[in-house]
């Protein structure tokens, strides 16, 4: 059943898609669920069903004009980390309990409500470019400093994400991870921007079970290099290998003359802690502009990473040396993947934090 809000001759409605256009459910049962929001919050949807199912259509769709499902309400609950592909993206482990956030279907009026109440440092944690773009067209976001941080938009593939950067509010600052952005953003975009240091999650007891077998897990999602997955296991035969990728490539067929490996759609905390190392096969090209949450989430579970010879290597070498190692070694020694030092993940949160308080209120 597909419901909605709408308005037809003038007046706001609402009702249910049946076929050949919408039955009107307001001009029935208005009087005793006047909106959508009422309806759903009084279980009635079983009810409209009922109504609606088998009857001919009170009018089509070019008859009325669809407003936000909840014209009423400005807040949507949604269920975020909730589908394969976006948990394996983000690097994070498959959670027990789905993550609910909250989303504006009016992002201008939130805006508006922001600068009533005299709210100017907004921090935006993900964004579209479009979207932003888009916003400027309502709302003068000259009123704002807004913030936004650089995941995946500064990358050359996603062409329109790309481009779009070019016309965004001047005003707007671009918090990056990786040192390269600076250049890009600054030199080429004309851009503001800040350098900040990626989080790193505290993981209460990260150590191993299993020290003494030689697991390498190798996390591939959008942008990896076939060439060097199939070189590093091809030259670690005493390894094992869990290979981490989306349902489709696993499909292909994409490792199936790869010896000694195991393929997974995502992979649980207590295999992460009993992985020997973790190996990043990156695509040069998109990772010139990012950094891998993988390579802080092996940080987070005391995990040495090996990787190539590429800028992404050479940028978190500097920062992780007792973590980060450029992949040479043909035999992998098990003394020789131990950590020695361990990184004070507290220290460098806590330095990370007022670094960005800074960044925001200055």
């Amino acid at each position: 059943m597909k419901i909605g809000s709408y308005i037809y001759k003038g007046k706001t409605s609402y009702g249910v898609e049946v076929q050949d256009g919408i039955f009107d459910l307001g001009s029935r049962i208005g009087d005793k669920y006047p909106n959508l929001q009422i309806l759903i919050r009084s279980f009635a949807l079983a009810e409209a069903n009922k109504l609606s199912s088998g009857k001919s259509p009170d009018f089509s769709q070019e008859d009325i004009i669809f407003l936000p499902l909840m014209p009423d309400n400005i807040n949507i609950y949604c269920a975020g980390i909730n589908y394969l592909d976006h948990i394996q993206e983000t690097g994070r482990t498959r959670p027990e309990k789905p993550t609910l956030f909250l989303k504006t279907y009016q992002l201008a009026k939130l805006f508006q409500d922001f600068k009533k109440q005299k709210i100017k440092n907004i921090v935006l944690l993900s964004y579209e470019p479009h979207i932003l773009l888009l916003l400027g067209l309502f709302i003068d976001l000259d009123y704002f400093k807004i913030f936004v941080f650089e995941h995946d938009t500064l990358n050359p593939k996603k062409k329109f994400k790309f481009f779009i950067i070019n016309f965004l509010n001047k005003n707007i600052y671009h918090l990056f991870y990786n040192l390269n952005s600076k250049k890009l953003l600054i030199d080429r975009f004309k851009r503001k921007a800040i350098f900040t240091n990626h989080p790193i999650m505290k993981i209460i007891n990260n150590e191993s079970s299993m020290q003494n077998k030689k697991i390498a897990l190798i996390p591939t999602r959008h942008h990896f290099n076939k060439n060097n997955i199939k070189n590093f296991v091809k030259k670690n035969t005493e390894l094992k290998f869990n290979i981490l990728s989306k349902k489709s490539n696993i499909e292909k067929g994409l490792f199936n003359n790869f010896k000694n490996v195991k393929l997974f759609e995502f992979i649980d905390e207590k295999d992460i802690k009993n992985i020997s190392f973790i190996y990043l096969p990156i695509d040069e090209e998109v990772y010139k502009y990012r950094v891998s949450a993988w390579l802080y989430k092996g940080i987070a579970y005391n995990k040495k990473i090996f990787m190539e010879n590429n800028s992404l290597y050479k940028f978190e070498k500097k920062r992780f040396p007792n973590n980060v190692f450029l992949n040479l070694k043909k035999n992998l020694t098990t003394k020789y993947l131990v950590v020695k030092k361990k990184v004070n993940i507290f220290k460098y949160n806590l330095l990370l934090i007022n670094d960005l308080k800074k960044s925001i209120l200055n």
